[in-house]
């Protein structure tokens, strides 16, 4: 079964029926021919568990000794490997242009550089070191899971070499509502900064409440007094989810047989969107350490766009709203080139 399974993954139509039955022919033999004689040598069974029991203590021993000389936190540690390690596969993974794949790339940083920097994986007080080269320029990106899908435009830009990512819900820009998310990123920020010596910058991207409270955003700008605060504009919807829009089963890998047409449609400029992108213009103008980024027009022409850029071969939404990995890479070059006409001092 699990054969089956992953040929089906890998490959489509007649081709996978012939590969499931010659891929269970060669396991079938390899496990005959190396696998069978060691479960009836009795002498061969027991040096070699004698063997992986020492060998199994002395690497405790020895991995002990190692995180305790180097002053370790494990649990960070553990989050890299997984994520390096998982990173390196896909590297020969052949199914990594298949739609299943690329689409649920969602929120998947693609540029994590972090080894030993102070992280906290917890909810209300979320902190993620994306990249630290230097002591130099600092960036903080804090948002909800649209900033997690944004992160990508970031950590691959050239200009940009400390980065890390923290939460703030929706909510704490709420009229009659708040968040700790926000409280507890204002805090890790301001800790954080002191140990830059260069300039330093709040990005905040989150889907903005209907009720935004324009008092709630100045008190924040107040808080970051002396820092370069950057909002991501809010962003266009598809009406459908990319994967209910471009999936088919009979094509796992996107070609031209695919109708791109039902994935087109129109950006919408909701009276919600309209009012926010209003306060953030009256409090560009009105602060001179705040900077607006709208990357709409990167991605669609016009009042047009479509979940898969056809001549880029880019899957802009993971789902109908979360940007895409890819997307976020391809985006990236523009960030970098709006970092340069805004701050060229800075880089």
């Amino acid at each position: 079964m699990p054969i089956i399974f992953f040929s089906n993954l890998y490959f489509n139509n007649f081709i996978f029926y012939i590969s499931s039955i010659l891929f269970t022919f060669l396991f079938s033999f390899l496990t005959y021919r190396f696998v069978e004689p060691l479960r009836y040598n009795l002498i061969l069974r027991k040096f070699l568990f004698f063997f992986s029991k020492k060998i199994f203590i002395l690497l405790i021993i020895g991995l002990s000794a190692y995180v305790y000389i180097n002053n370790i936190n494990l649990r960070t540690k553990l989050h890299h490997i997984i994520f390096y390690t998982e990173k390196k596969l896909n590297n020969f993974n052949l199914t990594k242009n298949t739609l299943e794949y690329r689409m649920a790339m969602r929120g998947e940083i693609n540029n994590d550089s972090c080894n030993k920097n102070f992280e906290k994986f917890i909810y209300v007080d979320y902190l993620n070191c994306i990249k630290h080269k230097n002591n130099n320029n600092f960036f903080y990106l804090a948002g909800d899971s649209y900033a997690k899908s944004f992160v990508n435009i970031f950590s691959n830009s050239k200009n940009i070499e400390n980065l890390y990512l923290g939460r703030v819900d929706s909510s704490y820009f709420g009229k009659d509502r708040t968040s700790k998310t926000g409280n507890f990123t204002l805090n890790n920020f301001h800790s954080l900064s002191k140990n830059y010596k260069g300039s330093k910058f709040f990005i905040l991207s989150l889907s903005y409440p209907n009720d935004l409270n324009r008092i709630k955003i100045e008190n924040m700008i107040n808080k970051l007094e002396g820092s370069n605060i950057i909002f991501m504009a809010p962003f266009f919807a598809s009406d459908l989810p990319s994967k209910s829009c471009i999936y088919d089963k009979k094509f796992k890998i996107i070609n031209s047989e695919f109708d791109f047409e039902k994935c087109n449609f129109e950006i919408k400029d909701l009276e919600n969107k309209l009012n926010t992108i209003s306060i953030l213009n009256n409090l560009q103008t009105k602060y001179d350490n705040v900077y607006i980024f709208n990357f709409e027009k990167f991605l669609c022409n016009k009042k047009k766009c479509n979940n898969f850029l056809k001549e880029k071969n880019l899957i802009l939404f993971s789902d109908s709203s979360h940007l895409s990995t890819e997307a976020g890479i391809y985006l990236s070059k523009y960030f970098n080139h709006w970092l340069n006409i805004n701050f060229s001092k800075e880089f």
